[in-house]
């Protein structure tokens, strides 16, 4: 990805089966923040922005996020979950979403040297095209 692609706005929205129904909770993060390999003992909490991908020169961006799932009732299930990100990139790729092994860290604290490994296989993926909006489900 190009020098300039970062995301914003990030929403978790999980739908709920009760025996009254079905419910739609959304969930903001409680925790969001980017690494990077170029900065390895910098913290980037507090950026309004956050950055992924592959950049100039060898640099690499992830970014991490935690949401706070406690509303959802024991024994709920989950019908749909779906991860809303507003993108802005320079040229079109893949995406991919992995689940985080610790979920110990916290936006500022995290760095590229203590960042938490993440489960090899994604979670979910999606094809990124320059200009266009997208969601996870």
């Amino acid at each position: 990805m190009g020098q300039s692609d970062w995301f914003s706005g990030f929403f978790l929205f999980a739908q709920e089966r009760c025996v009254a129904g079905v419910s739609i909770l959304q969930f903001l993060p409680t925790d969001d923040a980017f690494v990077d390999n170029f900065g390895p003992n910098q913290n980037f909490g507090s950026e309004a922005d956050l950055y992924i991908g592959n950049r100039s020169m060898g640099e690499t961006c992830r970014s991490y996020l935690k949401f706070d799932i406690n509303p959802i009732p024991e024994g709920a299930t989950i019908v749909n979950a779906q991860l809303v990100l507003n993108a802005n990139g320079e040229s079109d790729c893949y995406i991919s979403a992995h689940n985080v092994i610790d979920t110990f860290w916290s936006e500022d604290l995290i760095i590229w040297d203590n960042a938490p490994g993440f489960e090899p296989v994604p979670t979910f993926d999606v094809y990124y095209m320059t200009g266009s909006a997208w969601s996870f489900a």
